[in-house]
């Protein structure tokens, strides 16, 4: 492997596994996508989902402010357009879904790791410490809308 090719792949693995979301904060807080997405998504997440051509690829999880009343179809298209334009297609940011409320732990940290294995269709374990336990259920069926989450816990 040249050393080229091996700085790719890990400007790739980056991109692809957490650091999309620190990338695509910027986006969210800036006044362009404000905005346009009118402010309907303060609560999001990126995970990696496996996938067999780049070994993972980004997938958002956005929570719409109550009383946003758009078409939760138009906020993923409007998200996956302005990241795809801010950082650029090698982001390969191309899903996201749009959830009710996302798992969190009681001292308030989002279960990305959980979330990654429903996802992947791996077996995961409901961790002691999640806040609301029916909010896996909710992820996994807003997943498997993807054509994701193929395993239970």
């Amino acid at each position: 492997m040249t050393i080229r090719r091996r700085h790719v792949d890990i400007f790739l693995d980056e991109i692809a596994a957490g650091n999309v979301e620190d990338d695509i904060d910027p986006v969210f807080q800036s006044q362009l996508c404000q905005h346009l997405l009118r402010r309907a998504s303060p609560t999001r997440a990126v995970i990696g989902v496996a996938d067999s051509l780049k070994g993972q690829s980004p997938l958002g999880l956005l929570c719409l402010n109550k009383g946003v009343d758009r078409d939760p179809a138009e906020v993923v298209r409007e998200c996956v357009a302005l990241v795809r334009d801010r950082i650029g297609p090698v982001a390969d940011f191309k899903r996201a879904v749009v959830v009710d409320r996302l798992p969190k732990t009681r001292s308030g940290k989002i279960l990305r790791a959980t979330m990654v294995k429903i996802a992947d269709g791996q077996d995961w374990k409901m961790p002691a410490t999640i806040d609301d336990p029916a909010i896996l259920d909710e992820i996994t069926q807003a997943l498997r809308g993807l054509g994701l989450a193929g395993a239970k816990g």
